[in-house]
């Protein structure tokens, strides 16, 4: 058997327990998602308009009209289908950018996400 492998690998495993309780011991910080965001469909009109996010977030968009919208992107990112009166459609914002959005439906309805990590 070979001494200095087993000692070897004992030293590691110290090594990774010394490290381990340092960092639950130390101030380090999880970072979470940010809690979900909601967007009104009311009165032809996305309220907020505008918001801004960190990635991770999770937007849910809910139609309070008697008329049916849904929510789309250019790029085809996002796509929801017809939302009726009190259907939702939720969207995990992954990655940093701009979103912009509207109603394909009322093209006149506009909305932006933009996602930014934080500073």
């Amino acid at each position: 058997m070979n001494y200095d492998f087993v000692w070897s690998s004992k030293a590691c495993v110290r090594a990774l327990l010394l490290t381990a309780t340092v960092l639950v011991l130390s101030d380090v910080q999880c970072v979470m998602a940010a809690e979900p965001v909601t967007v009104q469909i009311s009165q032809f009109q996305f309220e907020p308009k505008e918001l801004t996010v960190t990635p991770g977030t999770t937007v849910r968009w809910v139609n309070k009209d008697q008329t049916i919208h849904n929510v789309l992107t250019i790029d085809g990112q996002l796509a929801s289908p017809g939302l009726d009166t009190d259907d939702g459609y939720t969207f995990v914002f992954d990655r940093e950018g701009d979103y912009s959005y509207h109603c394909g439906l009322h093209p006149q309805m506009l909305g932006v996400v933009h996602v930014r990590a934080h500073s």
